[in-house]
């Protein structure tokens, strides 16, 4: 069975968005042949610094779907991001446009507020549609 990391904002935790998303993901990458990975559920409660962790748990995953938060991405989310992209990891970004998930191939990402580290950490400028 393959993984599926769900890289998203803390913010969307526990919403009615990642619920959402998360059903959609379940509809576009059926159960029998996929497992999506929800950080959300992950604990690593014995760190003061648990980012570490979700990367590596990360690593172990054959795909990453990241997600923005009001066009954004926080440093976790881009760490995320980075990690899967050095050790080659297939990556895309996922969006809800008129309550649709699409994939997009994400070609850019830049460091956008280097001090906003849960917010507007990084911006996606540059998506190919897939």
């Amino acid at each position: 069975m393959k993984r599926i990391y769900y890289s998203h904002s803390m913010k969307l935790y526990d919403t009615f968005k990642e619920r959402a998303t998360l059903a959609i993901l379940k509809i576009l990458f059926p159960e029998d042949k996929w497992i999506v990975i929800n950080p959300a559920k992950l604990r690593f409660s014995h760190k003061i610094d648990p980012m570490p962790d979700y990367i590596n748990y990360m690593k172990k995953c054959d795909l990453l779907l990241v997600q923005e938060y009001d066009g954004f991405l926080g440093k976790g989310v881009f760490l995320e991001y980075n990690a899967a992209i050095e050790n080659n990891i297939e990556t895309y970004l996922i969006r809800d446009i008129d309550t649709r998930l699409l994939l997009y191939k994400i070609k850019k990402v830049n460091i956008f507020n280097p001090d906003d580290i849960k917010y507007k950490f990084a911006k996606i400028l540059e998506i190919v549609s897939i």
